[in-house]
Parts: structure tokens; C-alpha cells; sequence
């Protein structure tokens, strides 16, 4: 049973997250003026809204520490991954919580005030917030390069650990292993910085082409060490291909969640197909590293 007072609490607290992330960023000296005076503006815009949907929840405004705690991660976050990437993140649970509203709306029996006021903060957001932000995000670069990163540690992992499985699965030796999946790392690495350059060379300015290559370069390389780890801190054949799994699983479950922020895609499905899809091809590598190996007879130690 849906409750609207439930609703209005929900929202009450994602505004006042809010207020407190962009009251953060308006005093983060490293920022451009500009950047931060839209954030001045954005958090007064919030605690407005805070205020109306405490109104309606019947509560009286307060901002306790574990709201300040969650604020601050949140603030660590974009520091990692930058303001667009935080500000989608934070933007999820709200326009989820408000979509849940609307389709509750008749049955939840809000009287003519209410839709007036939820109207009006909604129209007030469509317009003045969301031009605010687009304001800001014109500042910030990290938007494509957090895609580069991600895309490029994504392929990393699946490739290496695609390879690294197929050829644990075939010899035991993990010397070999390490030796080959760390060609195929270093082949991967500059076939994705060349590609990178050439494709948004074709696009973009030269400094942009550089950029990206650095950022798919070095990320590729940092997905593809991730499945070698085990065979190089002396685990082999299967104890090490079943490490190199979870160690992989754990940073595709990562850079999915990004990945699916940043696209707008739903997380859970989105983790769920990245995962089923790369870890399902490492398995058929495997099962061709064990057909090769019974077939052949190789067992190299």
C-alpha cells in the first residue's frame, strides 16, 4: 500500500542530499567561478524544494549527520568520477521516486493543493534546474573521459580474461600464463590507443584525439592486468582461473554501474547482461582451452 506521506518524505530527503552536494560544490575553490556560482544558485533552488516537500510531508526540516555522511561520500565520488557522473547518479532516485508518484497519483487521493504545489516544482526543475546544470556540465571534460575509462577497462577485462582462462584451461605452467596474457594486454593496449586516436581524430580537435588515446590506453591496460593478478601472486590453473573470474566479475559489476549512470540505462539490468555476456564468453575460452588440451595431449608445467 503506497503512502503519500511515504513519497513526500522520500523526496524530502533526496532534495536535501541535494542542497548538500551542491552546496559542496559551490565551495570547492579548485572549481571555476562560474561553476561554482551556478552551484550556489542550484542549492538554494534545492533547499527551496526540500522545504516545499517537507511542507507537504508534514515534517519539520532537519538535516541530520548520517544525511551529511551520505553528502559526503557523494562529494568523494565526484571527486573520483567527476560532477556529471554525480549529478546523474543523484538525479536517478528522484526522477525514479517521482515517476512512482505519478502512476500512484489517483489512488493516492492528493487534493487540488497538492498537484498545484508537485506541479509546480516539477515545472520549476524542467526549466530553471535543468538549464542550470547544462550550464555546468559545459565546464567539465571528465563526462567523454569517464566513458573512455570505462570502455577501455571493460575490453581490457574481458579480452585478458577471455585469453588468460582459454590458456590456464590448456597449460598449467602460470609463468606461460602471465607471459601471454600480458602480450595480449600490451597488443590490446595499443591497438585500442590507436583506434581511439584515429576515431575521435576524425571528429575531434588533435588535443581531444590525445586525450582520448591517453585515457583508453592506460585504462585498457588497468582492466587487462586485473585477470593476470592471480597467476601472479602464485595461484595456477584452476584456483587462478576461478580468481581471475571473480576478480573480473567484481570490476565488471564496477564499471557497469558506471557505465549505466552515465547512459541513463537501467543499473540492474545493464550489470546483469555486461556480466552474463563477458563472463559467458571467458567460460567458452575455457572450454576450448580444455577440448585443446585433452585433444592435444599439452600439458606444459
Amino acid at each position: 500500500m503506497h503512502d503519500k506521506y511515504s513519497f513526500y518524505k522520500r523526496l524530502y530527503k533526496i532534495e536535501s542530499l541535494h542542497y548538500l552536494f551542491y552546496k559542496r560544490l559551490s565551495k570547492d575553490a579548485r572549481l571555476p567561478e562560474e561553476v561554482r556560482e551556478l552551484a550556489k544558485r542550484l542549492y538554494k533552488i534545492e533547499y527551496n524544494d526540500s522545504i516545499r516537500w517537507a511542507r507537504l510531508a508534514d515534517i519539520k526540516p532537519s538535516i541530520d549527520i548520517l544525511l551529511r555522511i551520505h553528502a559526503y561520500l557523494i562529494d568523494l565520488l565526484r571527486r573520483l568520477f567527476g560532477i556529471a557522473f554525480t549529478m546523474k547518479l543523484i538525479e536517478r532516485e528522484e526522477i525514479d521516486t517521482e515517476k512512482e508518484l505519478n502512476k500512484h497519483k489517483s489512488s493516492l487521493k492528493l487534493s487540488d493543493k497538492e498537484l498545484s504545489e508537485i506541479r509546480s516544482i516539477e515545472r520549476y526543475r524542467a526549466i530553471i534546474e535543468k538549464e542550470i546544470k547544462k550550464r555546468i556540465l559545459r565546464y567539465e571534460r571528465e563526462a567523454s573521459n569517464i566513458r573512455d575509462i570505462v570502455f577501455g577497462i571493460n575490453d581490457g577485462l574481458v579480452e585478458v580474461l577471455a585469453s588468460v582462462s582459454g590458456i590456464a584451461t590448456a597449460i598449467e605452467n602460470p609463468l606461460l600464463v602471465i607471459i601471454s596474457g600480458l602480450i595480449v594486454a600490451l597488443s590490446g593496449t595499443l591497438s585500442m590507443t590507436v583506434g581511439a586516436y584515429l576515431s575521435t581524430g576524425a571528429e575531434s580537435s588533435r588535443e581531444d584525439a590525445k586525450r582520448s588515446a591517453k585515457y583508453v590506453g592506460l585504462s585498457y591496460i588497468t582492466g587487462a592486468v586485473i585477470p593476470i593478478i592471480p597467476f601472479i601472486i602464485g595461484f595456477k590453473h584452476l584456483e587462478g582461473i576461478i580468481l581471475a573470474f571473480l576478480f573480473t566479475g567484481m570490476a565488471l559489476y564496477i564499471s557497469s554501474f558506471i557505465i549505466a549512470v552515465m547512459s541513463n540505462n537501467s543499473i540492474d539490468r545493464y550489470i546483469a547482461k555486461t556480466l552474463i555476456f563477458s563472463l559467458s564468453a571467458a567460460l567458452v575460452t575455457s572450454l576450448l582451452g580444455y577440448i585443446v588440451r585433452i585433444a592435444l595431449g599439452v600439458n606444459l608445467y
